[in-house]
């Protein structure tokens, strides 16, 4: 049997391994709670975890390559980016989405019994996530409002550099690190099982691709005009 849409496949089955460990996280019995400072996590929560993991950063990725009809890795090259303001609002947005998700993994964490009963309230860490991710919204703004600066968007996802130059280089640099800031979160929350995080760190890895192709697009064009 010839696969036609190679890619989407592989994501099928890895979607089926998350669901697969997830199953098995919930089969394993929790252990047993007999202190008030123990705790109910063990491979049971850690298979689930991973299992949703997997399961948000798969449908992600799902969600994405249909929308925008890819099914092989060479036709990400025709993907078209939107423009900058609808750029910046995917960037806020995806920000905005760890409020409801800070609600969402701290109950679902308290009510499997992550949290030992002698732990104090849950409420500390979720006010201060809640604080910290409106707080966020003013650099990321900052930062959105410089980096739109000179850029032409929408363009290509994936542009070649026909030429560089220092401030294409500066921003290659920053972005590519940011690229690489976001990709190692996102394995870091794909691992703990934090759904939201996984799909915000998706939109956000999209909005830096993004900004990236822009710049480089805007400096190609100054080099045509020369």
């Amino acid at each position: 049997m010839k696969i036609r849409n190679k890619l989407r496949f592989c994501l099928l089955v890895l979607l089926l391994l998350g669901v697969l460990l997830f199953t098995g996280g919930s089969l394993i019995p929790m252990p047993e709670v007999v202190y008030a400072n123990d705790t109910t996590y063990g491979w049971h929560s850690c298979l689930q975890d991973v299992g949703m993991g997997v399961i948000a950063l798969v449908g992600g990725l799902l969600v994405y390559i249909v929308h925008y009809k890819v099914r092989k890795l060479n036709d990400l090259k025709t993907v078209k980016t939107p423009g900058k303001w609808a750029t910046v609002l995917v960037a806020n947005m995806a920000v905005l989405l760890l409020i409801p998700g800070a609600f969402l993994y701290y109950s679902f964490r308290g009510w499997r019994g992550d949290y030992p009963a002698s732990a104090d309230s849950i409420g500390i860490p979720l006010l201060m996530q809640l604080y910290s991710t409106l707080l966020l919204l003013i650099p990321l703004n900052i930062f959105l409002l410089l980096a739109i600066w000179k850029i032409s968007l929408p363009s290509y996802l994936y542009m070649k550099t026909l030429k560089d130059c220092g401030w294409l280089r500066f921003w290659k640099i920053l972005l590519d690190c940011l690229l690489v800031l976001d990709s190692l979160l996102l394995v870091y929350m794909v691992w703990d099982g934090d759904i939201v995080a996984v799909v915000s760190l998706l939109m956000l890895f999209y909005v830096i691709l993004t900004l990236r192709t822009g710049k480089v697009n805007y400096y190609n064009q100054q080099c045509l005009r020369k």
